[in-house]
């Protein structure tokens, strides 16, 4: 994938790249320089609290596997759903 730099010096992460790493305004990024290439990378720190389409939405890592944990609520719903129609 291919962008430029503009006059101010900025480089535009396109935004697929931006969302699949959870890149959102105020992320913190790293920039490494090495000889003739430059490595852009996503700092650990998440802001906490972010404004998303006017709500104030709480960001954060998950821990754990939490695939299986949707998975495991979404069965438990199915379930209780499934034996209170009987």
């Amino acid at each position: 994938m291919r962008t430029s730099v503009d006059r101010f010096g900025r480089i535009v992460v396109p935004k697929a790249i931006r969302d699949r790493h959870g890149l959102i305004p105020g992320s913190g990024v790293e920039i490494e320089d090495a000889g003739d290439t430059i490595t852009l990378r996503r700092a650990d720190e998440l802001p906490g609290l972010v404004e998303k389409e006017g709500i104030l939405v709480f960001r954060a890592r998950a821990t754990g596997d939490l695939d299986g944990a949707i998975r495991a609520h979404r069965d438990e719903r199915f379930w209780s759903v499934r034996d209170s129609v009987r």
